[in-house]
């Protein structure tokens, strides 16, 4: 990931998912868009039990993505870890869709690492992603995650295929 993006650079906030936390406070995960509405970021925020923002977070762009989106939170500890679904470019029919784990304090949104989701055993271009229900995205053991998605070969996509990805994160952070 690039540096974080500051959040005040855009205007309008679009929820696509929120988590309910331990605590009673809200993960929501969705975009941020700019003024004149070309340009998306992968945003989160948290929200109080009354639904006050107590923060919000614009994720920056992988390198070499034209735009993505956050549309899954977990929460472990003092971490959460958040899905961004990104893509490459922006003729759908060219793009590809890669996905990336960020893990940010929960307190803060800090960022404090990313790690990319790797489809295992694709040996060629592909675009993956991962539907909306919350099961596409749990945490499993030892701060592990388990990814459940879809893909597909960008040379054959009438064809779509399932994957399960597991993703490992040092838990002393």
């Amino acid at each position: 990931m690039d540096a974080e993006a500051s959040s005040d650079d855009w205007v309008s906030y679009v929820s696509y998912a929120s988590t309910k936390l331990k605590d009673g406070q809200l993960c929501s995960t969705g975009i941020l868009i700019d003024e004149d509405g070309m340009q998306q970021r992968p945003a989160v925020e948290m929200l109080d039990r009354n639904g006050a923002v107590l923060w919000r977070n614009a994720i920056a762009l992988p390198m070499d993505f034209y735009q993505a989106r956050a549309t899954h939170c977990v929460a472990s500890g003092p971490d959460l870890f958040v899905l961004v679904q990104a893509d490459t470019q922006s003729v759908q029919s060219l793009s590809q869709t890669m996905l990336e784990v960020v893990r940010l304090k929960s307190a803060s949104g800090k960022v404090v690492s990313s790690q990319s989701v790797a489809v295992s055993d694709v040996h060629a271009a592909y675009s993956a992603w991962v539907e909306k229900e919350v099961s596409n995205f749990i945490l499993i053991a030892n701060g592990s995650l388990q990814v459940s998605g879809h893909y597909k070969l960008m040379a054959a996509p009438e064809q779509i295929f399932s994957f399960v990805a597991r993703i490992d994160f040092d838990v002393n952070i």
